[in-house]
């Protein structure tokens, strides 16, 4: 919902579109319980859940569902720039996805490929947007909704002045794709 519906709610009908992130926010102490459940921290929601928000697996594999929600709170903040809502909603949540998502990324060993030494971060074994191939690593929508996660956050804490993890930013930038190299 978060991903193909919510834009266009968020346009056309502001308020069904804060009614949709409110339900997510009122279940965030379960989404805290699923990360939990899954010794991650931070909110983690379900993919399915029942009106608890609970999740029948943990986390569960398709965690790109959590990274999904952070896009849609930035999204409704960059149409409304409700500070009002930032600070009590759309925060709190951001917040706790960057820091599952935080927790959630393992550092790769360093790279010097064309003079980048930056730190590397993968995101393993889970399940795309392409259900029929569970446990990957590094999803390309997993890692791109990560890492606009951790932005996201980023920059609601900077627009409350309110501080926030001391990785973030690094885990963002870090969180690449890595595609096969030609042979020839």
């Amino acid at each position: 919902m978060e991903t193909f519906i919510f834009p266009t709610l968020a346009l056309l009908h502001t308020d069904l579109a804060r009614g949709c992130l409110q339900y997510r926010a009122d279940r965030s102490l379960a989404a805290a319980y699923n990360a939990r459940d899954s010794d991650e921290v931070g909110l983690c929601f379900p993919w399915q859940s029942s009106v608890t928000g609970r999740s029948t697996d943990g986390c569960g594999d398709e965690q790109h569902i959590t990274g999904d929600i952070a896009v849609a709170l930035w999204q409704y903040w960059c149409m409304t720039r409700d500070e009002e809502w930032l600070t009590s909603t759309g925060w709190p949540l951001l917040r706790g996805i960057a820091t599952f998502w935080a927790a959630r990324a393992t550092r790769e060993p360093q790279h010097s490929e064309a003079g980048d030494a930056r730190s590397r971060f993968s995101i393993l074994s889970v399940t795309d947007v392409d259900e029929f191939q569970p446990r990957v690593n590094n999803s390309a929508w997993t890692l791109g909704v990560a890492s606009r996660s951790l932005s996201h956050a980023t920059t609601a804490a900077r627009i409350l002045g309110t501080v926030v993890g001391s990785n973030w930013t690094e885990i963002a930038h870090g969180l690449l794709l890595s595609l096969p190299r030609d042979t020839d």
